[in-house]
């Protein structure tokens, strides 16, 4: 059952990680598509 979490994750961090090769991981990938607020709170969580 993790698996199918764990692979669609994967994917997708290392995706984006290539769209957007900055320092900042989740931060950067959620202000850039929702803004700072949002990036903030995929931060916190």
């Amino acid at each position: 059952m993790g698996l199918l979490f764990l692979l669609p994750s994967a994917l997708v961090t290392a995706e984006l990680s290539a769209a957007f090769p900055h320092d900042g991981g989740h931060y950067v990938w959620a202000s850039t598509a929702f803004g700072r607020v949002a990036g903030v709170v995929s931060s916190f969580f």
